[in-house]
């Protein structure tokens, strides 16, 4: 199974990190910017998800089209990696994008190109392992 890590930096408002993803011979097959919601205790609907391992699979959802669900996450659901490019489109699902940038005017990074960047992961594989660090 393909792994990726998350490198996460908490801010006051949001999480930012970057995504990379290896190949069986832990080669760098893909890498994305990543946006989140800031950490306040893994609370639903207001914080970024915990720390951690976690199995990823592809998913068909009605808002985002193809995507992947983070399984199995401790007093979570639905949690999703899908586009967008504002902290306020994530309700404690993980988004990716080219970088990160401040496109509008509230003083938040924000990521760029992430249907594109989604696209690309999802021609990649169904299902991978992903450590939150």
């Amino acid at each position: 199974m393909l792994k990726a890590i998350l490198n996460r930096s908490y801010l006051p408002k949001q999480t930012i990190g970057h995504f990379t993803m290896f190949d069986e011979s832990y080669s760098v097959i893909f890498k994305a910017a990543s946006l989140e919601l800031p950490w306040k205790n893994n609370k639903p609907f207001i914080s970024c998800i915990s720390k951690g391992f976690y199995i990823c699979e592809k998913v068909a959802s009605n808002s985002y089209g193809e995507i992947f669900e983070v399984k199995d996450v401790e007093g979570r659901t639905l949690i999703y990696i899908h586009w967008g490019n504002y902290t306020h489109n994530y309700k404690g699902c993980i988004g990716l994008g080219k970088n990160h940038a401040y496109i509008d005017n509230d003083q938040l990074l924000d990521i760029t190109d992430t249907k594109n960047t989604i696209g690309e992961l999802m021609a990649i594989c169904d299902k991978f392992e992903l450590e939150i660090v």
